[in-house]
């Protein structure tokens, strides 16, 4: 009984020293020469714990603990003007008995830094769409992405990543920013039908798929390479952007593939104690043979206090092509919470969700997950 008392005062004293210490964040392991010649190295571990409850009443109940995501990343550069950057991950490892470690690269690629306002990045590149899609995962407002209104083609990204080019930079004051990419998209390109065999042909003389984003803040400066998501109260966010993405002939025989979308960011603070970081979008995703053609709308939004964001609030609604009625869609209702112990080195996060897929079964699901980002 001593023992367990003991226990129990010290893990509140630990708890009261995490929240009254500043929220200082760690360093990244960097060695070079100089400003202009280094290489940094972070880790980026995110243990997980997650409960599916159908709600039918017959399927039985689901949990487990694994890793959601475990990344080296490495980045530098070799002149003030040649940066670089990739990172490896392993997703979902352990989960439902998968030991099999799915190890990929993502994020490979070499920028020119030539100008704020204009900047060249080779390889393989997180697509520009959509400031969400964008953004890093260590600094999302909620858990995780909202992946249910992610409709890429099959076939024309990994992770959502493709390989090619883009061009981005910040401009008016670094108040306007734009980035555009010039990938593979899709592997069928144009198709013809053999006058003989009746086969089809595929032409790898395809047209590339085109992907950007334009965008804009109002007080601080919203651009890098990747986006923010909450910055905890020291960035001042307040702007939105227009994105679009658009692959001719992508599925063969004149089907043209095309996505638009439009987004608003919130993430600034009110005062020394509250804060506030959100985001909405609306996207649209065509071509007939697309099998995710449709139209989706998001948006999540927290409360900050002080290291608590104890209001996390997250939608996501799909509607198939062809949906009539409301049995069809996606749709998921995110409610939680997150204790930011030492900024996002250091993360708790809660997240309880009401989901009812397009197959109409509706379930209740509870996630906990911890970060560990150095």
């Amino acid at each position: 009984m001593h023992r367990c008392r003991i226990a129990v005062w010290g893990l509140a004293l630990l708890t009261v020293v995490a929240l009254t210490l500043p929220a200082k964040n760690a360093e990244a392991v960097k060695i070079g020469t100089d400003e202009n010649n280094y290489i940094k190295l972070n880790f980026l571990a995110q243990p997980q714990f997650q409960i599916t409850a159908p709600l039918d009443g017959e399927t039985p109940v689901e949990w487990g603990f694994y890793l959601r995501r475990t990344r080296i990343l490495l980045g530098g550069q070799v002149s003030k003007h040649v940066q670089f950057f990739m990172e490896t991950d392993i997703s979902n490892w352990g989960k439902g008995g998968d030991w099999t470690p799915d190890f990929i690269i993502q994020d490979a690629f070499v920028t020119f830094a030539i100008h704020d306002a204009f900047n060249v990045s080779t390889g393989m590149l997180l697509l520009p769409f959509t400031h969400h899609f964008r953004q890093s995962a260590v600094s999302l407002v909620t858990l995780d992405y909202h992946v249910a209104v992610a409709k890429y083609p099959a076939g024309s990204h990994a992770v959502w990543r493709d390989m090619g080019i883009e061009f981005r930079g910040a401009v008016l004051d670094s108040h306007l920013d734009y980035r555009v990419a010039i990938t593979n998209g899709t592997p069928l390109g144009h198709t013809s039908t053999d006058a003989v065999t009746g086969a089809k042909v595929i032409d790898f003389a395809r047209p590339p798929r085109i992907t950007g984003r334009i965008g804009t803040s109002i007080f601080d400066p919203d651009a890098g390479m990747f986006f923010g998501g909450t910055s905890l109260g020291k960035k001042k966010v307040m702007g939105g952007g227009f994105s679009f993405d658009v692959q001719p002939d992508a599925f063969g025989q004149g089907d043209h593939y095309y996505a638009l979308a439009g987004d608003l960011v919130l993430d600034m603070p009110l005062n020394d104690v509250l804060r506030i970081s959100g985001q909405a979008a609306f996207l649209h995703y065509g071509g007939d043979m697309h099998a995710g053609a449709g139209t989706g709308v998001m948006f999540d939004f927290g409360l900050g206090v002080k290291n608590f964001q104890p209001v996390v609030l997250m939608v996501d609604w799909f509607r198939p092509a062809g949906s009539t009625d409301f049995s069809t869609d996606h749709f998921e209702a995110h409610y939680g919470a997150g204790w930011f112990i030492q900024g996002h080195n250091a993360t708790l996060k809660l997240d309880i969700a009401v989901i009812k897929s397009v197959a109409n079964a509706m379930s209740l699901r509870g996630t906990v997950q911890t970060q560990l980002f150095f």
